[in-house]
């Protein structure tokens, strides 16, 4: 709660992803690679997805690197 408190929202997604949380984006492109979903009309429904499920592939590579 505190990084809510001091809107330091890179610390509060990262422990959210400590815990085990999935954003949106890193859902929508599991289904996207699963062949569930089409790309586009995620990209449509979810702004910046290809960005940020990226950038969350690499958090998560490099949390699971340290453990």
């Amino acid at each position: 709660m505190k990084w809510i408190q001091q809107q330091d929202f890179v610390s509060w997604q990262e422990a959210l992803l400590e815990q085990g949380w999935d954003s949106m984006a890193f859902n929508a492109s599991a289904l996207i690679y699963q062949g569930v979903i089409d790309p586009h009309h995620a990209e449509e429904l979810v702004p910046g997805l290809l960005q940020v499920a990226q950038q969350q592939s690499k958090a998560r590579m490099q949390h699971a690197a340290v453990t």
